[in-house]
Parts: C-alpha cells; structure tokens; sequence
C-alpha cells in the first residue's frame, strides 16, 4: 500500500481538492457525462462543461483548382487544444495552438509557407448546470491572438475579441441501452480590435 497520496493527488490538493470525477479542483464536471463534445468548428463550437482535457487535432483542405488567385493546392493545420477546470463551473480553454500549412499551386501572387497558428483563449463559466433536465448551458470570452507566422498569414491585425454562449441538451437514455440522444448549440461574435481583422457572427448546431 501508497504511504501516502501520489504525486497526482497531492497537485489535486494544491488546487482545491484532488479528483473525484468532478469533485475537486483540475477536474472535469460530471454533470451530463453522455454529452459527446462537437468536432465540426472544433475553434469555435465549445462545449458548456467545464472540463479538463486535451484534444489533437489534425485538419487538411483541399483547395480546388479552379478556385480564382490559388489556382488548386491544399492547406493543413495540426496542434491541439486543451481545457482546464479549475472548479465544477469555471474552467480555461486552449481552443487554438499548432503548426499551420498553406500551399497553393499559383504562387504568383501568394506564396506558400508554414509555421504557427494564431492562439485562441478563453475564460468560460458554466452558468446552468441542471442534470434533472439534461441542460448545462455557458458563456465565454475568447481571446483571438495573431501570435502565428507571417509566413502562414496568421500575424493579420492586432487581436480579435469573440464573447460566446453554449448551450447543451441531453434528452435521455435510447431504447435498448444504445447511450443517448443529445443536442450542443453554440452562438458568438467576433469583433475585431482594429480594420485589418473582420467581424462575423457565428453558429455550430450538434446533435
């Protein structure tokens, strides 16, 4: 038998208590465990828990040659994201952090090049957390920073700031056992702090 907690639980501690499943500090909420996250817009769709983990992510597009200036070619992202809970309610997210690759046939006007992506982080607080009803429900305020490479246009304006909500819905156990049915709808704006950035209103329904 341990003589005394792991290293692990004493960090646990340190930080408001250690595990749980949700219990103490640096660990994911177990409200509505069913709840899958998105992976469509997996830099903007979040999911309302407040969770810890870390996520890869790898991305590749294709781009048409028949798409005017480009001319054909491809463009590629891999890195990761990774969330942080501090408490049941409010927890820190990574959205965005990796190596980014784009690589068009026509380089006659745009050139191709890679190198860091732009940085994406967010404070959220998991305001409605009701496993009666299946509903868990958040707001956020991502920090959009153009931290990347001028190589892979990622260095465009000074920062954009992006408030969200998320909502998440769980409507109960499937027939025979199969898990269950559940809804993630996610609404935000993007505001750009200066005019070499754009504004744009977004929104990802998952089910």
């Amino acid at each position: 038998k341990p003589v005394g907690p792991s290293f692990w639980e004493k960090c646990g501690n340190l930080f408001g208590g250690g595990g749980g499943g949700g219990a103490g500090g640096w660990a994911s909420a177990n409200c509505l465990p069913g709840l899958i996250s998105p992976v469509t817009m997996p830099f903007y769709a979040e999911d309302p828990r407040a969770l810890t983990e870390i996520r890869p992510i790898f991305i590749y597009q294709s781009i048409p040659g028949s798409t005017p200036t480009f001319g054909g070619g491809n463009a590629w992202f891999f890195g990761t994201q990774a969330r942080l809970a501090f408490t049941d309610r409010f927890s820190v997210v990574l959205h965005e952090l990796g190596y980014m690759s784009f690589n068009p046939d026509n380089q006659t006007g745009i050139n191709n090049g890679g190198g860091l992506a732009a940085i994406k982080i967010s404070p959220k607080y998991t305001f409605l957390k009701s496993p009666e009803t299946g509903s868990v429900a958040a707001v956020g305020l991502m920090f959009d920073l153009p931290l990347g490479s001028k190589n892979a246009y990622q260095d465009v304006g000074t920062a954009s700031l992006a408030p969200y909500v998320t909502y998440g819905q769980t409507f109960g156990r499937l027939p025979g056992g199969y898990g269950s049915l559940n809804f993630i709808g996610n609404l935000g704006y993007s505001l750009a702090i200066d005019d070499n950035r754009s504004d744009f209103f977004y929104s990802s329904l998952h089910l």
